[in-house]
């Protein structure tokens, strides 16, 4: 593997792992909004949101797993992938 496509690896994956910490916390606070929402209206739209938030945090997911970037059910795995990210970090 050349430096330029571990690099652009890295970018793509770290974009990616980006993406899906942002979708978690997304997830988080349209629940903790949906909770407070004082109307229907507003519980409407936010039911809406959060269907869309899991949605998204799906395909992301799917996304990394298919790429090996991401292992959910498989925790040895996952540190073994952030272990070589790691090293790899350290050797560009």
């Amino acid at each position: 593997m050349t430096t330029a496509t571990i690099q652009q690896t890295l970018t793509d994956q770290t974009i990616a792992s980006d993406m899906l910490i942002t979708a978690k916390a997304s997830i988080k606070d349209i629940a903790t909004a949906l909770s407070e929402a004082a109307t229907p209206q507003v519980r409407t739209l936010l039911k809406q949101q959060f269907d869309m938030a899991v949605s998204s945090h799906e395909q992301l997911s799917n996304f990394m797993m298919s790429k090996g970037w991401y292992n959910p059910f498989n925790i040895k795995q996952q540190i073994q992938t952030d272990i070589q990210n790691a090293n790899t970090v350290l050797n560009l």
